[in-house]
């Protein structure tokens, strides 16, 4: 199967990331202000960002590494620190993204809550809410991130020979260390390991793009009961653009969480039985290229809230300019 075209996509991984970083980090700049974090959902959206700009920083360090020793004469081996700190950067990425799976089912849940009972409207939107729900998901997905540290270990092999550019010798070695399973992991034909991508695998991937459909039906029904009654008090409520943009970024996620991310669930369970199988038909390939898309989707949260909600325009506004004593404003060139 030929899977080259996937490869020539990927290359360009470290290009996206760079790219998101940078939209996130102006996104996370205008949720972080005082105007902005008055919500749940605003609470929620400020988590994701974080979220996003940590799933990118590895990719882009990576790619500086390569570049970096591109220009060296001859090509070295990981040293034991940054092997270690691949090591932490992907369990920080596999937690993050779960989280953000987490993190968008919550403001789906509290969006469609909030149009059902509007009594509640309050409670359900208050920052407190919204930051105690942030921190409960984030805890419940580091609990499964942290049985890839008790599975895995790092350990040094024989030593390497440098390839080296024309012009220098060849005869240079050095240690290379690796990530391995531990021993811990290995016990028992490696039954922590399969238990982890199964658990992976239905509550970070399998469940949430089955949950997102499910609740964006509902929403989209509480959606037109309310529109159905032009006296509901959330149809007439101020923060409407706001919410819309909200909807927008629900309806977003489930198309591409479904997408990119239901195959890589069926891959993990697929994985944890038959991995010889996996290899021989390539499906890793494919899996990662799903997940390209997953990092293009980041890019759209920006242009998004920016377009939909009254409040994130005006923040940024806010941002673009200088306020003088007087109480006007000039313009920041």
């Amino acid at each position: 199967m030929n899977t080259q075209w996937i490869h020539d996509v990927l290359h360009y991984d470290p290009h996206l990331s760079a790219v998101s970083f940078l939209v996130n980090s102006i996104h996370l700049v205008v949720l972080v202000q005082k105007s902005m974090r008055t919500s749940s959902t605003n609470i929620i959206l400020l988590a994701i960002a974080v979220s996003n700009l940590a799933y990118m920083t590895y990719p882009i360090i990576d790619a500086l590494k390569d570049i970096y020793n591109s220009m060296k004469p001859c090509i070295l081996p990981d040293s034991y620190a940054y092997v270690i700190f691949s090591w932490i950067s992907y369990t920080v990425q596999d937690d993050v993204r779960r989280c953000e799976a987490f993190l968008s089912l919550a403001m789906a849940s509290i969006r469609t809550f909030v149009l059902k009972y509007p009594m509640k409207y309050d409670a359900a939107t208050s920052v407190s809410f919204g930051s105690k729900t942030c921190l409960i998901l984030f805890l419940l997905s580091s609990i499964i991130s942290s049985i890839h540290f008790l599975t895995t270990q790092i350990n040094p092999v024989n030593y390497l020979k440098l390839r080296c550019k024309k012009g220098f010798s060849n005869d240079t070695s050095a240690i290379m260390y690796v990530l391995e399973p531990s021993t811990l992991g290995m016990w028992n034909q490696s039954l922590l390991t399969r238990v982890h991508m199964v658990l992976d695998a239905f509550f970070s991937k399998i469940f949430p793009a089955v949950l997102f459909p499910i609740q964006t039906l509902l929403l989209i029904f509480q959606i037109r009961k309310v529109k159905s009654k032009s006296r509901n008090k959330m149809f007439s409520d101020p923060n409407q653009n706001k919410n819309s943009a909200t909807t927008k970024l629900v309806f977003l996620n489930t198309i591409v969480y479904v997408t990119s991310t239901l195959p890589s669930g069926i891959f993990y369970v697929l994985h944890s039985y038959d991995i010889a199988w996996l290899v021989e038909v390539n499906l890793a390939d494919f899996v990662f290229a799903l997940r390209f898309l997953t990092s293009l989707m980041t890019l759209t949260h920006f242009p998004i809230c920016l377009a939909m909600s009254t409040q994130y325009r005006s923040t940024v506004l806010g941002l673009l300019r200088f306020k003088k004593e007087s109480g006007t404003t000039v313009e920041n060139f």
